[in-house]
Formats: structure tokens, C-alpha cells, sequence
């Protein structure tokens, strides 16, 4: 229980590294929630300071979310323990962070359960280089569980599974930090759809 423990707050401390916000004052010494959409992500990132700074963010959140479940695999970790050790540090950095958590969760799920996402995250690449990234994502967040259904796997396995498109969907319809919560089916739409605060 300790050991595992261990395990799941070391991945939420991973999940606290800010990369959108290191990458970009250390490439060019601006606050990325200041410009751009605001949010301290990688699409913001890429927004702002192009591909490959983006593809260098995406690439550091990815890795949060699943080099610290892929270790407690391989520690021999349970089940259990693992998927905790996957959905942490997407916890941490949509909490923390403050970011909406779709490339943590991309590397979460991967380490969850890696065919399955090579499913899911096929329609995700698809939808984004035709230019529908944000409906991607919630698609793919969503249609995990299903998928993974239809892979039979067991039930709990779909629990760790669904928890980090759950959280994706926590994170666009709370809204950024600056904006705060609404009641407007309107506004949550957006925030669900096309993650726009308004």
C-alpha cells in the first residue's frame, strides 16, 4: 500500500511540471498565459512560438502521463496501482497546471492500455490534421471506452480506462482559471466542443 502510494504521488508531482510554461520563457522569455488563447498547453504553445515548440511540449506532457505508469508496470505494480499511477499526473495538470490535460491523457491511456489508444488515437491525428482538433480529442477521450469493450477487456480495467477523458471533459467545462464557471448551455457547449471558455 505504501509502495503504491509512493508511486501515485510521484506521478501527480510529474504531473506538476508546467512544460508549456518552461519551454516557452526559456525559448522566448514570454508567459504563455499571457498571449495566445491563454491556456499552458501545447497547442497554445504551437500557436504562439510554431510546430516545433509545440511538438517539444506535447511531447513533455505526453511523457508525464506515461513514463510513470509504463515504470510501475514494469515494477511489477497491479492493475489497480497502475491505472492511479496513469490518470495522476493528468489530475496534477489540469488542478495544478491549469491546462485541459489532452496530451497527459494522450500518454495516460497509452500506458493504460496501448492498443486500444493506437485505435482511439488514429481518429485523434485523423480529426486534427483536417483541422478538428478539439472535436478529435473529445472523441477520442470518449470513444476510448467503448473500444475497450469491444477488446473485452475487464471492468476495472475500463474504469482506468474512461478516467482520463473524464477528466478531459472536467477540464473544458470548468473553464480557464481567469473565466470561472457558467450555467450557460451555450458557453458549455463551447467549452465541450471546441474547448472555448466562451
Amino acid at each position: 500500500m505504501s509502495r503504491s502510494l509512493l508511486w501515485v504521488g510521484g506521478a501527480f508531482a510529474v504531473g506538476c511540471l508546467p512544460s508549456a510554461r518552461l519551454v516557452a520563457r526559456r525559448l522566448a522569455g514570454i508567459d504563455i498565459d499571457a498571449v495566445g488563447d491563454g491556456k499552458p498547453g501545447a497547442a497554445n504553445v504551437r500557436q504562439v512560438l510554431g510546430r516545433k515548440a509545440g511538438y517539444l511540449v506535447a511531447g513533455m506532457d505526453i511523457a508525464k502521463g506515461y513514463v510513470p505508469a509504463t515504470l510501475a508496470k514494469l515494477g511489477g505494480a497491479g492493475e489497480n496501482t497502475v491505472g492511479a499511477v496513469a490518470v495522476a499526473p493528468e489530475l496534477a495538470h489540469v488542478l495544478v497546471v491549469g491546462g485541459r490535460g489532452a496530451a497527459t491523457a494522450l500518454g495516460s491511456c497509452f500506458a493504460i492500455d496501448t492498443p486500444a489508444m493506437l485505435i482511439a488515437g488514429t481518429g485523434i491525428v485523423a480529426g486534427t490534421k483536417i483541422g478538428y482538433h478539439p472535436q478529435a480529442v473529445i472523441l477520442g477521450a470518449l470513444g476510448l471506452l467503448p473500444i475497450r469493450l469491444l477488446m473485452r477487456r475487464r471492468a476495472l480495467a475500463g474504469f482506468w480506462g474512461v478516467m482520463p477523458g473524464t477528466i478531459i471533459v472536467y477540464a473544458r467545462l470548468r473553464g480557464s482559471s481567469d473565466v470561472g464557471p457558467t450555467t450557460d448551455p451555450a458557453v458549455l457547449w463551447n467549452r465541450f466542443w471546441i474547448d472555448r471558455d466562451h
